[in-house]
């Protein structure tokens, strides 16, 4: 797990990681600060998360320009994350 990758998307622990991680915005940012290690299921979908960021990043989609195209962006993630 890349959390490097994740950090570079742009996307705000609040409201964005989240929502995709499907944990309140404590818990992200105690996996960030290194506070706390995810269990095995939450660290299973940061691979996935870590990947499909990776992917749009490479595409130049993150980070979003604005707050609209954020909330389209976070929508796309997460129904790719849930149906995984």
């Amino acid at each position: 797990m890349n959390l490097d990758v994740i950090k570079a998307s742009g996307l705000r622990q609040k409201g964005d990681l989240d929502v995709l991680l499907g944990v309140n915005r404590v818990v992200v940012n105690y996996i960030f600060s290194g506070k706390r290690k995810p269990n095995k299921e939450l660290e299973a979908r940061m691979k996935r998360l870590s990947k499909v960021v990776e992917i749009l990043l490479e595409k130049q989609l993150l980070p979003p320009p604005s707050t609209d195209a954020r909330n389209k962006i976070v929508s796309k993630i997460k129904t790719v994350l849930d149906s995984s």
